[in-house]
């Protein structure tokens, strides 16, 4: 019995000494590999909603097909060009007949610039992020010339350019991820391809290239992932990126087809990918306007109630930016129910104060208190308009058969459908009375301004 455990465990070393040897061999002189573990994917926050972008602009020979948002700040619209961009009525946002999808600049009306310093600032700490990895499960593999090869997940790493002339291949599973640091910079040959396998997902996949030049993508060549670019993104005539170009400088197109890449799993545990309102849920959430209700697991609460303190809160941050934070409290928030120990006393008072609330009533707030869908009409045309904002005359119907022409919040209620924001809750109805939940918070949020 000894001796059958005892050539068991030889067998077993010669095996490891054989690999070693065989990796030792086939990295060669100045490389290095270890035992390699699928990483943590980089979280890209409100860089999340977009599938291009820049600091410096975005330039474009057509025509390209983009599907997904794009953004330049702080540089202005100007320096978008060969989109023939046509604003918005509002003019937090442009569109094209090349794009799917909305494009945002720095000098579009509010809330606009500061949702893209927002994303630009996480794109920044994306790149900090995914360049400060350590202990890479490979180090400067095949001297930086991936053409060719075939890669499984893990932390790559590289002090030089790296060089793909053509097919390279990325094997995994759909919750693998891949992140490759290069120093220099990243250039794919004309008609080379990333090609995907085992279920790899794009959205796992980050390119960080800190290199003088940046990315230079061929003729027709193919990229999957997220690229992450302390210089200039370049592609060629022809190529195509399934995943986004993130550039601290400038975009350059010619004839692309952009399309920004589906994550394989969904962000809340409660909220999968089929559900009605995922899209706006997660939208929000990147754009750092809410947080979800519990952390391990990460749940939403979709169907959770909003509270009156709660909108005070998301109300403030989607008319100002994520970054907001209300003046001190002070000596009394102006309610006798809200005292000023209460978590979200600051935001309270600076919404009365912004006149977009006057509390409910003998001089209280009830914070606790849910929203119901007609109060949310007001709140979310005076915080869009401004506190004077008054709504055009309801006229002989309201175009709901349960909000009479005589109900207090009717022209607000049709003023909301007429600005898209709302169609109702089915059947011609507009359930006035109702409480609106998480979800439908996020639904009204993103469609009232205009989040990426």
């Amino acid at each position: 019995m000894k001796n059958a455990i005892y050539e068991r465990l030889s067998s077993v070393i010669r095996l490891l000494l054989m690999a070693t040897l065989v990796m030792t061999f086939t990295l060669g002189s100045g490389q290095s590999a270890r035992a390699a573990t699928s990483p943590a994917p980089v979280n890209l926050r409100a860089a999340t909603s977009f599938v291009i972008l820049t600091k410096t602009g975005i330039t474009n020979v057509p025509a390209s097909a983009i599907t997904g948002n794009l953004g330049a700040s702080p540089i202005d619209s100007t320096a978008i060009t060969g989109l023939s961009l046509v604003a918005d009525s509002t003019n937090t946002f442009s569109r094209s007949s090349q794009v799917t999808g909305k494009i945002y600049a720095a000098n579009y009306s509010s809330p606009t610039p500061s949702n893209l310093t927002t994303a630009v600032s996480n794109m920044q700490t994306a790149y900090v992020d995914a360049a400060g990895r350590t202990l890479p499960d490979f180090t400067e593999l095949y001297s930086g010339n991936l053409s060719g090869r075939t890669l499984a997940p893990g932390l790559y790493k590289w002090g030089t350019d790296v060089l793909i002339t053509s097919d390279v291949t990325l094997a995994g599973t759909s919750s693998d991820v891949w992140i490759f640091q290069i120093a220099g910079d990243l250039t794919m040959g004309s008609g080379a391809q990333m090609l995907l396998s085992g279920g790899a997902n794009a959205n796992n996949i980050f390119w960080q290239v800190g290199g003088g030049t940046g990315v230079e993508i061929g003729t027709t060549a193919h990229v999957e992932g997220t690229l992450l670019a302390a210089k200039a993104i370049h592609f060629r005539t022809g190529a195509s990126l399934n995943g986004r170009a993130l550039s601290q400088t400038a975009v350059t197109l010619d004839k692309n087809t952009i399309v920004i890449s589906t994550p394989a799993s969904s962000v809340f545990a409660d909220v999968p990918l089929t559900h009605w309102a995922n899209s706006y849920i997660e939208r929000l959430y990147f754009a750092g306007i809410i947080s979800g209700c519990s952390i391990n697991p990460l749940n939403y609460c979709p169907d959770k109630l909003v509270t009156r303190a709660e909108m005070a809160v998301v109300l403030l941050k989607s008319m100002h930016g994520s970054s907001y934070a209300p003046p001190a409290v002070g000596a009394s928030t102006g309610f006798a129910d809200v005292p000023v120990s209460h978590w979200a006393a600051a935001w309270i008072k600076q919404l009365a104060v912004e006149g977009i609330i006057s509390g409910c009533g003998a001089g209280n707030y009830c914070p606790d208190a849910p929203v119901n869908r007609a109060v949310m009409a007001v709140l979310l045309l005076k915080a869009k308009h401004g506190s004077g904002y008054t709504p055009p005359v309801v006229g002989a119907s309201t175009g709901f058969s349960d909000v009479p022409v005589s109900h207090w919040a009717a022209a607000y209620i049709k003023q909301l459908v007429a600005e898209g924001i709302t169609s109702g809750c089915g059947g011609g109805l507009y359930c006035p009375n109702a409480n609106v939940t998480r979800a439908q918070l996020a639904v009204f949020l993103v469609k009232t301004f205009n989040i990426p």
